[in-house]
This record gives C-alpha cells, sequence and structure tokens, in this order.
C-alpha cells in the first residue's frame, strides 16, 4: 500500500522540523557544554564576527553530538533553559553567572518579539547512536515572536529509505509546534515514490496532517489522486475526502500479463495501514484494464497483499454492477480475487444478457 508512504514520510519530516532547536541569529550552531553539570544544549557558537564567548562552558560543533553523548554530556532543549532562566533571574548555564547570549542580545523576550532574518538557514539532527537522521536547509528564515518563515524548505530523513522534501514555503509556530508548508510541496523517497500537493499542514495537538488540495501519490506500482487529505500518525490511518481515483497494479498468476486496476469514487476514501486496506465510497467504478471489465457499487473495499503491495482482493457491496460485453449482471455482493481475475456474485444476482453480443458459456465461467 505504497500510495501511504508520502504521508508517512511528512509526518516524520515535519515532526523533525518543530523538534529541532531553532537559532535566534546567525545560522552558525553548535552545542555549549557545561562540564560541571554534564550537560549541553544547542545555540549559536559563531557569527559573523567569529567564534562566540561562552565563560564557562566549550563550544561543541553539532556533529560531535555523538562524541558528547559518549563522554556522559545530556542535551538539554532549548525550552528547558528558558524554564530555568524564567525561574531564577540570575541563572547562568555556565559557570561564571553571566549568559554571554543575554549580554550580547539583550532582554531574551525582549528579542524574541523582534523580527530577525537568517540567510542560508541550515539544521542537522543525529540519532543516539550519532548516525544523521535528518536536515532541513532553506534559503531564508525569518523569525518574528514564536512565527518562524523559511523560504525554499529542503528537508531529507535518513533511515531505512531515505526521504526529501521540498516546498516553497514552511511555517512554524514555536509555541504550538505546528507547521504549513505550501506552494509545490513534493515529498520523494529514495526508491522513487512521489507524493505532490500545493499545501500541506501538521497540528501537533490534534496529532493532524492536512490540506484542502488535491493530493497526487505515484510511483512505478500505482498513482492516486484526490481533493482534500487528512491523516493521523498514531493511527496511521489516512483519508482522502473526494474526487478519488487510483490506478494500481493487482495480483497475478500463471504467466498473465500485468494487471492494472483503475477505480474512481465521489469520496471519501479512507485507509487503513495497519490493516492494509482502503475503503472507497460514494459512486464507486472499478474498471480491471487488461479485460475491459467494469465494476460498480455503492462501496468497494481493497485488500493488499502485504508482500507484494499490489491489490489481492475486491469487496464490493451495494448496488454492485458488472459490465461486460454490453451485459450487466446485478448482486448484492461481489468478490473479485486478482490473482485469478475472478468474480463471485452472492445475494440474489441477476443476470442481463445480450444473447447476441456474448458467449454465454465463456460469460459464466466468470
Amino acid at each position: 500500500m505504497k500510495f501511504f508512504l508520502g504521508i508517512v514520510v511528512i509526518i516524520f519530516i515535519v515532526c523533525s522540523f518543530t523538534a529541532a532547536p531553532f537559532v535566534y541569529a546567525e545560522p552558525v550552531a553548535g552545542y555549549v557544554c557545561n562540564a560541571a553539570t554534564k550537560e549541553c544544549f544547542l545555540d549559536l557558537i559563531k557569527d559573523d564576527t567569529g567564534d562566540l564567548s561562552f565563560p564557562g562552558c566549550v563550544a561543541y560543533d553539532a556533529a560531535q553530538e555523538a562524541s558528547l553523548a559518549k563522554k556522559g554530556f545530556v542535551i538539554i532543549s532549548g525550552g528547558e533553559l528558558h524554564r530555568r532562566m524564567e525561574q531564577d533571574q540570575k541563572y547562568s548555564f555556565c559557570d561564571e553567572g553571566k549568559n554571554p547570549q543575554k549580554e550580547k542580545t539583550g532582554d531574551a523576550k525582549e528579542m524574541s518579539s523582534l523580527p530577525q532574518q537568517i540567510d542560508g538557514f541550515n539544521l542537522v539532527g543525529y540519532s543516539d547512536g550519532g548516525q544523521k537522521a535528518w536536515d532541513i536547509k532553506g534559503d531564508k528564515a525569518n523569525i518574528q515572536g514564536d512565527q518562524v518563515d523559511v523560504t525554499n524548505v529542503n528537508a531529507n530523513s535518513y533511515g531505512d529509505e531515505d526521504m526529501n522534501i521540498k516546498a516553497k514555503k514552511g511555517t512554524l509556530d514555536k509555541a504550538t509546534g505546528n507547521v504549513f508548508l505550501e506552494k509545490d510541496v513534493v515529498v520523494t523517497s529514495e526508491g522513487g515514490a512521489q507524493m505532490k500537493t500545493d499545501t500541506l499542514e501538521w497540528q501537533r495537538q490534534k496529532d493532524l496532517v492536512q490540506t484542502s488540495d488535491k493530493v497526487v501519490i505515484q510511483d512505478e506500482e500505482m498513482m492516486v489522486s484526490g481533493v482534500g487529505m487528512e491523516a493521523h500518525p498514531s493511527t496511521r490511518a489516512a483519508k482522502l475526502h473526494g474526487d478519488v481515483t487510483a490506478n494500481i497494479s493487482a495480483e497475478s498468476s500463471g504467466g498473465k500479463k500485468d494487471n492494472r486496476i483503475e477505480i474512481t469514487s465521489d469520496g471519501p476514501m479512507d485507509l487503513d495501514q495497519a490493516k492494509q486496506k482502503a475503503v472507497f465510497r460514494d459512486n464507486v467504478m472499478a474498471i480491471e484494464l487488461s479485460t475491459g471489465r467494469k465494476l460498480k457499487a455503492d462501496q468497494m473495499d481493497v485488500i493488499f497483499d502485504e508482500k507484494s503491495k499490489k491489490i489481492k482482493e475486491i469487496v464490493c457491496t451495494g448496488n454492485v454492477e458488472l459490465h461486460q460485453d454490453g451485459n450487466v449482471t446485478h448482486s448484492e455482493v461481489l468478490v473479485y480475487k486478482a490473482d485469478e481475475q475472478r468474480m463471485t456474485l452472492t445475494g440474489r444476482p441477476k443476470l442481463l444478457i445480450d444473447p447476441g453480443t456474448v458467449d454465454t458459456k465463456e460469460f459464466f465461467k466468470y
């Protein structure tokens, strides 16, 4: 069920995007570490004037996170650091009682409300084992208060299969963790699967990724499109709201030629990755492209093979029609087995046959 892949990729990268500590000045970041407390946090270590001074602390490049972990250092979040500073106005992360960043930039709360701009925005994240897990690049990052606007977003995740996401613009709300991507949003997997849409929003607290625009997801095995999408990462469920079209490979056996099924519906289409199942609703039609046979129903449940990810079975219910060679068969339920290209009709099937256009014996084998 590869058309879920694009949704999963977006969720992973967006989560990484919102979890990353954002730099509030020039984009040269690293780890500032306190040897006494064995803690580090990500902050600026260089600006256009050169290396910054952190009395009582030592600065390390971001790529040294793994070696810091081996030395027993713990990475604390920027949010935790700000919490400590708010609780104790005299608190300093470093030993000598001064916060060089606060001295350099002035009052932290006052500065956070002023617009700032970063050219050549670049952040990198690492796994617990020290491997590069993700990176995010942008031409510019404009920061004002809790809102961060990044232009020409180019983000990657690295793992079992590398992924890339691009968008002309990305907006992050640091207070809520919500992310909005817009203009030519493209997600591409290492294997070539690709998802395209115009806008994409992640609402962190609601566990919701959504868009009201057209979505197209495609690879060598399938193409799926629809208008409006929502996905819930925690349940691995997704929905295309309307105007759904799917062209997907189906199982075949015995040396039969490539078997593809085209399915259209008014929508919605619900997808359950855990069950390897997609449900098409409302004015659903499926065409077996190798034979031209056509199915119509109120609902079609499409079951995918767990290994091949191809269609294994289609169960049609509600006002079912089978169209073949100008003839129509009606039934309450129809089950299509893709590997045999065979259909079973149940629930008082009724056959309307034009004897002049079909070989009855051949027709009845289906």
